[in-house]
């Protein structure tokens, strides 16, 4: 089962409010988190629902979004790998620094082509 924690904090919701949509005890939901205990598939419907994702995402059965990993290189393909075990919070600044790099190339290729111009 994916990380029901992660998909809590995403909604800013505490366990007691997943608890209380699911009509069950704040242990239970906690159990839940922990891996100590599995969610029936009554259960499952009302997570899917509540984060609105598939069951076979909860499941860890199925990838949010699929990248074709054939038309990639060594060094992105290895980049793919690493991204895959971040955290959601480390995702949102290796993201904020990828679009800071993208900036930074964005103003070095006008240098450039202003240069290229002028000579």
């Amino acid at each position: 089962m994916i990380n029901l924690k992660e998909l809590r904090k995403e909604k800013k919701c505490t366990q007691l409010d997943v608890a209380n949509y699911l009509n069950v005890a704040r242990t239970t939901y906690s159990a839940y988190e922990q891996g100590a205990n599995e969610p029936d598939s009554s259960t499952l419907i009302k997570l899917s629902k509540y984060f609105n994702k598939s069951i076979d995402y909860l499941l860890g059965n199925e990838i949010a979004d699929k990248v074709d990993l054939t038309s990639l290189t060594a060094e992105q393909k290895e980049l793919v790998e690493i991204i895959q075990q971040l955290n959601q919070d480390n995702c949102r600044l290796l993201n904020a620094y990828a679009n800071g790099l993208m900036e930074a190339q964005k103003k070095q290729d006008e240098i450039i082509k202003k240069f290229i111009n002028v000579n």
